[in-house]
């Protein structure tokens, strides 16, 4: 920007005041010993009275006026200079802000674009998934982390999309197994990711995931269907449009997934797709009661759907055994449904 071709004009003009500097403090200091060496003259030459105050009305002029001078120009340097540094800096903030500004216009309309999902807006029907996909995460509706859809759901396989600069989106495979498998302590494990333009299309999007899942689930390429998946991401992308129109006064930003029908996860909040209560995954309960016993307590709630909620959220590392059971003896690794949750 501005600021790069600035900075070496400044460094030169800042060289040439310190240049300026010197040569005018020479020339002060040498008419000033000249001024003083008049008066010195003056001094000697008494016996001719005219030509003494003559030599002590120029000396003491030069040795005051010609200093004051040089100094008031030395100052004027400086102000200069630092004119010019200040004015380089407020055009950097300028241009900061212009660039902080447009951004933030941008995200809104992006945001504005993506709430017209919400109420299936025709408008959506003439974007390709990719271009939803990256309105979705410019709109900052999701997490600066992304947002998790299935990819082949029939092996509890989900990708995470993110985006990776203004250029590339950032995908990565989920082996979410212990999510669904109620004998072992729910955990995530990510996959390889890989980097897909924007640009690109969906097929790029799927076959990146598909080689970074390749190693670890050979028969993969065979079980994605890539209909399903399409269509599956355009619902949760609408799913995640309408939850933050319906809550956007609430801090409904963060937005991770969409994970069943009564439930999505945000990065601190489990969130209801429904009016309800929230479940802040950070913090427990009054009285260290726990946040599953506690929401278990609601008509509303649906066990199985609210422990698929907490596996998640835990797996992902968002919250943590204690704040789910209130019980912060409970060891971690321990936690899973054949324990505590609903079987």
């Amino acid at each position: 920007m501005n600021s790069d071709s600035s900075e070496p004009r400044n460094e030169q003009n800042s060289d040439r005041a310190r240049r300026f500097d010197w040569k005018t403090l020479g020339w002060g200091a040498a008419v000033s010993f000249l001024g003083l060496t008049l008066i010195v003259a003056s001094g000697l030459s008494r016996t001719h009275e005219w030509t003494s105050a003559l030599l002590l009305n120029l000396g003491a002029a030069v040795f005051l006026a010609v200093p004051l001078l040089a100094v008031t120009r030395v100052l004027t340097g400086k102000i200069k200079e630092s004119e010019a540094t200040f004015t380089a800096r407020i055009e950097q903030v300028k241009a900061d802000t212009d660039e902080k500004i447009n951004r933030l216009a941008a995200t809104l309309d992006a945001r504005s674009t993506v709430l017209g999902w919400s109420t299936e807006d025709p408008d959506a029907e003439d974007l390709s998934t990719m271009e939803q996909i990256c309105n979705l995460l410019h709109s900052g509706i999701t997490s600066k982390h992304g947002f998790i859809v299935p990819f082949i759901k029939s092996r509890s396989i989900f990708v995470s999309i993110a985006a990776a600069g203004d250029h590339q989106l950032q995908v990565t495979p989920l082996d979410a197994r212990q999510i669904s498998g109620h004998n072992t302590s729910p955990k995530v494990n990510d996959l390889a990711p890989v980097s897909v333009s924007r640009d690109g299309s969906l097929n790029d999007l799927a076959a990146g995931a598909l080689k970074s899942i390749g190693d670890a689930f050979p028969t993969a390429e065979r079980l994605f269907n890539p209909i399903e998946f399409e269509d599956t991401l355009r619902s949760h992308i609408q799913a995640l449009a309408a939850l933050y129109q319906a809550n956007h006064e609430d801090d409904s930003e963060g937005f991770r997934m969409i994970v069943n029908d009564q439930w999505a996860l945000a990065d601190d909040v489990l969130f209801p797709r429904r009016p309800g209560s929230l479940v802040e995954l950070k913090q427990s309960t009054a009285g260290e009661q726990g946040w599953r016993p506690f929401m278990l307590g609601k008509s509303w709630v649906d066990p199985h759907q609210l422990d698929e909620g907490f596996r998640w959220a835990y797996g992902l590392g968002l919250t943590t055994a204690a704040a789910v059971e209130g019980d912060v003896a409970y060891s971690d690794d321990r936690w899973h449904a054949s324990a505590r949750l609903t079987d």
